[in-house]
């Protein structure tokens, strides 16, 4: 495992799938819409159940490669916009972990 501060454009790129978790509430899916050097946009996969997080939330956003690597990054919602089932991501204090395959 090997942790870090941010990569995220080294990563993540538009229509990546990625889970977003906060705290104490449901993981959801999200499409990536954009990546900047200090905020992530994405679009939350609608489940029925409203928006799932508020501005300020210290949320986890996961995604797994081919190669079965998960990578994990904390962040903090910025802004939401419900009505396009849009959320930013602020990522100026981020951190980021990597986990391998322990199979391969």
């Amino acid at each position: 495992m090997s942790e870090g501060k941010g990569d995220f454009d080294r990563y993540l790129e538009p229509g990546l799938i990625v889970s977003v978790r906060a705290e104490g509430k449901l993981e959801v899916a999200a499409i990536v819409g954009s990546v900047l050097e200090d905020l992530i946009s994405l679009e939350l996969v609608p489940d029925g159940s409203g928006m799932p997080f508020q501005e300020g939330d210290h949320v986890q956003l996961r995604f797994w490669d081919q190669e079965v690597t998960a990578y994990h990054w904390s962040a903090e919602v910025g802004k939401l916009f419900p009505e396009q089932n849009l959320v930013t991501l602020s990522t100026q204090d981020a951190r980021s972990c990597r986990e391998g395959n322990p199979t391969g």
